[in-house]
């Protein structure tokens, strides 16, 4: 049998780009109300905050930006128990480098500066489709368009909601509980998928 791969989503999911966003910007002061007031429906902060694209893109189309972000408080227990659940060989980072030329490399930098201890730098795609990457497996990510877009086509690889304060988990994120939830959201797939 062949062993599923977990692949885990960069922003939202293993670092801090809302914060890093709002400190680039100046609006760190606007951080609780952001993770307080933003919309299921609304994945784009510039929205939220009245931002154009503009001012979005002078700070993060820039790798050194990206190369700074921070890990969330979660991510290595969670690349842990991922590694503890199929093994590191299996775990890998699956993430969108958005329209932005220089998170290309801003992100494989960042992967080496903060995630070097599991050498996930060998096991990155880096797309705007992650919808293209076949099971069976498992995707953490923080966008419920992308999750909804991947579980509604056939096949074998699975998207686990991750929480976030822009999606229909926000709950879980504002509990702080998001380890253990995802945990337990994790271990029920993978024990669907062995079963198949």
């Amino acid at each position: 049998m062949i062993e599923p791969k977990i692949f885990l989503d960069m922003d939202g999911v293993l670092v801090n780009w809302t914060h890093g966003l709002l400190k680039a910007l100046g609006l760190e002061q606007v951080e609780s109300f952001v993770y307080n007031e933003w919309r299921d429906d609304c994945f784009d902060i510039r929205i939220l905050l009245d931002l154009s694209h503009d001012q979005v893109t002078q700070v993060v189309n820039n790798h050194h930006w990206w190369t700074n972000l921070r890990l969330l408080p979660w991510a290595e227990d969670l690349i842990n128990r991922c590694c503890e659940l199929v093994g590191e060989e299996n775990v890998y980072i699956l993430s969108s480098p958005g329209k932005w030329s220089e998170a290309w490399t801003g992100k494989f930098l960042f992967i080496q500066r903060y995630l070097n201890d599991w050498n996930l730098k060998e096991r990155v795609i880096l797309t705007r489709h992650k919808e293209l990457i076949a099971g069976p497996g498992i995707l953490l990510d923080d966008k419920e368009s992308m999750c909804d877009k991947i579980n509604n086509q056939s096949g074998s690889l699975e998207a686990l909601l991750f929480p976030a304060p822009w999606n229909s988990r926000k709950n879980v994120w504002k509990d702080g509980d998001v380890f253990n939830f995802i945990e337990l959201q994790l271990e029920l797939a993978l024990q669907n998928l062995r079963e198949l």
